[in-house]
């Protein structure tokens, strides 16, 4: 992982850059809007480079019928990137809920609780 000073000597740079064009030219207002543009690209990328060291999503998750309670903790823990858990797409493992036994009634809530999540995290995002 990348030190934090690293990070904030590229930005420092950056800045810098901007500060020199600024003072050696004049800049039209469409100029002007242009480098702030570029200067804003640079920082996010850096500032996206970095935080993915941070994130805990995952792409796929297994679920057994067995460990539903270490599913359930998954499913509490945020992402310090993205603030809600992102699980992936979930394989489960066990029989059906219509079967009758708990822990897959248990396993189909979970599931349907989550995606519930998934859902309403995506319209609060819009």
């Amino acid at each position: 992982m990348k030190s934090r000073h690293s990070t904030l000597e590229k930005l420092c740079a950056i800045v810098h850059a901007l500060e020199q064009q600024i003072a050696l030219c004049k800049q039209n207002p469409r100029t002007r809007k242009k480098r702030v543009a570029a200067t804003l690209y640079a920082i996010r990328k850096i500032v996206k480079n970095e935080l993915g060291a941070f994130c805990n999503c995952q792409q796929i998750t297994v679920v057994n019928n067995s460990e539903l309670d270490a599913f359930e903790a998954k499913m509490a823990i945020p992402c310090p990137v993205h603030g809600a858990s992102r699980l992936g797409i979930l394989v489960t493992i066990g029989g059906y809920a219509s079967d009758g036994d708990p822990r897959d009634q248990r396993l189909e809530e979970l599931v349907k609780q989550y995606q519930r999540s998934c859902i309403s995290q995506k319209r609060r995002s819009r």
